[in-house]
């Protein structure tokens, strides 16, 4: 076969012409006969056949990508194998890759419109959710692998000006993703490919693809944020001389703040594209719908400016910036030591009840330091060698050029530093420590501006490099602002910051926060003490230490306990605080807490009261407000107003939504209760808990088939669960099912005690299961067994509805009408709900 295939015949397709090359495969424009239809051949290199199961992969995977019919996605119509070559027949779309669109704008020095970026990735991202919902991961997300659609001939040539006629004037199917799947199709064949080809493209490469992990829809997502990045500043975030160089980048150098490099960027945009690109998995959005979401919403407020014209490229950025971006070098991976990632902060349980716990905010990313190690030594050792590691996830860099000199000029660095942006000084560029702070002065930076903030220490520390105020006042404005992006600037920051002056208290207390937030282990967790401790000796006054060494002491083992040297040093560090500066909401909401687990509520109350009154939005008062009124006041509408303000805050929040859900509960509001508990589901759908509590709301609405398949799903996960076991047993009951709820019952009767959050919320905090229990009996006819546990209940629960309900009942079936009607009317007394009142109304129209 010749290496051309223009004017061949494949199976049914005449080729015509050959469109393009890639790294596994060449494109061509073939023409079927039998539809009268163009159609794009995608034909295999035939050296990459050679391996006996690659025909058997490939087909399979034509045959998934072939299910995939969506608008924004190139249908693939037919797989063949014609002499031993294996193609595919995909819809023929006409029309310029966005590669070379975006090749032609930055020829002349120009970027799409945001809302035309805003357009394209949205389009892009459904595409992905719809294919992820198949089960099919795309693998190679790039510019090149998207086509924009045009609707004239197909054979006329385009113009830049037709280009950009194209772009400004998409509709909601012009973007269309093409090779899904290609990539894996020939993952275990890659030991074929000539040197110096890649597959995969490391551009646009997840960091857990380029270390070879298994890759999931979160790879693409990120893939798909590459591309944002470029589509907005005019570059890749990472560039390189080798593709190695390329990946290590993702995996260890942080990413150039993209308002660092275009300032028009609205910061809205800045937070969905930082998201997108989380070296962490874990942090990234979950899913390409919700990254589509976001986008379409960050971008909502400039759906009303028309996308007449393009931007300047010039206008837009700082050139400076963009220049010195592309030199961020990569870490010295040999001189790293890799950090274990522990889970991020998990939301409060529902069995938790009366109890909260601080969230922690730990998360490290990993480094691969071991296998950049392992790496660079093949290479030096071994010189052209082939570097395989990306080879789970069906991509193979080749370098072509691999000298001694070459991979340690790539590895070289200790820091990623943010470039200075060409803008004017500062308002008072004699302190710029108080600027900076002014820009900056909390964590996460809320109602600050953290980019303000960046630009005013690196200009001054540009002009005064060994000032250890300065540097330690960055790093800590690192580790406020993203200490997942700049573990590493931080670090070198506070290096520094030491070398220069180790007595430099506010270095340590940047420090401290670093260990703290990127590292878990407990010796990690009394270094980051120890520095605190030190930063406080070495200056009494400075408020920062106090209040890092509280947060810090929130996540000690004993801090729970009933006695605690952890809380009260929380409570003493934040009093210290508050004496200096009373409206410091971190101190406030630090005490607020620590009282709060003291039982020392009132004190808690004040402390959460002055925090709404200085920022009446801030969630953690909020909700802990609705604890104090849920749990220690018993005022469940002020309760209920507070969790309603907490899920307007946060939606997310489960501890919010079923703290509003267990209000309109104990009001008797269970439909509504029940909107709050889908919620949750949605929210948290492998937490077994929350299954469990929508269970139970279903079975006061009387649905108990919907309910069993709640508990039947708890159940799966840990057959030892009483509530859900509990929640089997009555779901089996109201369904008349009395013999089959019989183990279940007993089982809830004897673990009484794992049923305290049930009863509280379900049952007046009266204990339930034995009274569950002797309505199976009636139900069976065993009225000798049930009659002790309904007495017993009557004694335990004096006070309580249901007992004299049950018991009426039982009176009605020996005959004793007129114990049956003083049952009722002593339930009728204590129902403490209209829907109880109604519930024992029916029981009396029942009477003869």
């Amino acid at each position: 076969m010749s290496d051309d295939l223009t004017g061949r015949t494949m199976g049914r397709y005449q080729v015509l012409e050959r469109l393009g090359r890639g790294g596994m495969a060449e494109v061509y424009r073939a023409y079927q006969p039998t539809l009268d239809r163009f159609v794009a051949l995608k034909v295999i290199y035939p050296h990459l056949a050679s391996d006996p199961d690659l025909l058997q992969r490939f087909g399979r995977e034509a045959r998934a990508v072939a299910a995939l019919h969506h608008p924004n996605i190139v249908q693939v119509h037919d797989f063949d194998v014609h002499e031993g070559t294996a193609f595919m027949a995909m819809e023929f779309v006409s029309g310029p890759t966005l590669k070379a669109a975006i090749q032609s704008l930055h020829r002349r020095g120009k970027l799409l419109p945001i809302p035309v970026v805003g357009q394209i990735i949205s389009q892009l991202a459904d595409a992905l959710g719809y294919a992820h919902e198949q089960h099919v991961i795309h693998r190679d997300v790039k510019p090149a692998n998207v086509l924009i659609r045009r609707r004239d001939r197909a054979d006329a040539a385009l113009s830049d000006a037709d280009v950009d006629a194209l772009l400004l004037n998409l509709t909601p199917t012009s973007v269309v993703l093409t090779d899904f799947g290609v990539a894996r199709i020939v993952k275990d064949s890659v030991e074929h490919t000539a040197a110096g080809t890649i597959l995969g493209s490391p551009a646009y490469m997840s960091p857990e693809q380029g270390r070879g992990e298994r890759v999931d829809a979160r790879s693409d997502i990120y893939s798909l944020g590459i591309v944002l990045y470029e589509l907005l500043i005019g570059q890749v975030p990472f560039d390189a001389d080798t593709p190695f160089a390329i990946v290590m980048k993702h995996s260890t150098a942080a990413l150039p703040p993209p308002r660092s490099l275009r300032p028009d960027l609205p910061i809205k945009i800045e937070q969905v594209l930082l998201k997108a690109l989380a070296k962490d998995p874990a942090q990234r959005f979950q899913d390409a719908a919700a990254f589509g979401a976001a986008l379409r919403e960050a971008t909502a407020s400039l759906a009303n400016q028309a996308p007449q014209s393009l931007v300047s490229l010039q206008a837009v950025t700082d050139p400076d910036a963009v220049s010195r971006s592309r030199e961020t070098r990569v870490l010295d991976m040999t001189s790293a030591a890799p950090t274990p990632a522990p889970a991020p902060p998990v939301a409060p349980a529902i069995a938790a009840k009366k109890r909260s716990c601080l969230r922690k905010s730990a998360i490290m990313i990993g480094v691969l330091s071991t296998l950049a190690v392992l790496v660079l030594g093949a290479f030096i050792a071994g010189g052209m060698m082939v570097f395989r590691g990306l080879n789970e996830a069906g991509a193979l860099v080749v370098p072509t050029e691999l000298s001694v000199d070459a991979t340690a000029a790539a590895a070289d660095g200790h820091t990623l530093p943010i470039p200075p942006r060409n803008t004017p000084p500062p308002p008072d560029p004699n302190d710029p420590l108080a600027n900076g702070l002014r820009a900056c002065s909390a964590p996460g930076c809320p109602d600050g501006n953290p980019d303000q903030a960046l630009r005013i220490y690196t200009m001054a520390i540009d002009r005064n490099p060994d000032n250890p105020a300065l540097l330690a006042a960055r790093a800590q404005l690192y580790v406020w602002w993203d200490v997942y992006t700049y573990t590493e600037q931080a670090r070198a920051d506070i290096e520094a910051a030491l070398a220069l002056d180790p007595q430099h208290a506010p270095a340590y207390v940047a420090r401290a926060e670093l260990i703290a937030m990127t590292t878990e282990d407990d010796q990690a967790h009394r270094q980051a003490l120890q520095d605190l401790e030190r930063a406080i000796e070495l200056d009494p006054n400075l408020m920062s230490a106090y209040i890092a060494h509280a947060r810090l002491l929130t996540s000690a083992p004993d801090f729970y306990d009933t006695i605690s040297k952890s809380r009260q040093r929380v409570i003493s560090d934040t009093s210290t605080v508050i004496a200096q500066e009373p409206n410091n909401t971190l101190a406030l909401n630090l005490r607020a807490e620590a009282n709060y687990t003291e039982s020392r509520y009132d004190e808690a109350l004040a402390d959460t009261n002055a925090v709404l009154k200085i920022d009446p939005r801030n969630f953690e008062a909020v909700l802990r407000r609705g604890r104090l009124n849920r749990y220690v006041y018993q005022n469940p509408e002020a309760a209920l107003a507070d969790f309603a303000a907490a899920i307007a805050l946060d939606p997310e929040h489960t501890e919010a939504r079923e703290g509003h859900a267990a209000m309109l509960i104990r009001m008797g509001n269970y439909a509504l209760a029940l909107e709050d508990a889908e919620a949750m589901v949605k929210i948290s759908d492998a937490d077994v808990a929350t299954s469990t509590f929508r269970g139970f709301i279903l079975l006061h609405l009387d649905r108990p088939d919907e309910a069993l398949q709640d508990f039947n799903h708890a159940l799966e996960a840990g057959a030892d669960n009483i509530e859900a076991i509990y929640g089997r047993g009555l779901a089996l009951l109201a369904q008349q099912q009395a013999e089959a709820a019989l183990p279940d019952l007993e089982a809830a009767r004897e673990h009484q005690d794992g049923l305290g959050y049930i009863d509280a919320l379900f049952n007046h905090d009266q204990p339930s299961a034995q009274l569950s229990l002797a309505r199976a009996y009636m139900l069976l006819e065993r009225l000798e067994d049930a009659a002790p546990l309904i007495n017993t209940s009557i004694e335990q629960s004096p006070d309580w509805y249901l007992p004299y309900l049950i018991r009426a009942r039982y009176h009605r079936a020996t005959g004793d009408m007129a114990a049956a009607r003083e049952d009722l009317r002593q339930a009728i007394e204590h129902a403490q709900t209209p829907a109880e009142r109604a519930e024992v109304e029916a029981e009396q129209r029942r009477e003869p």
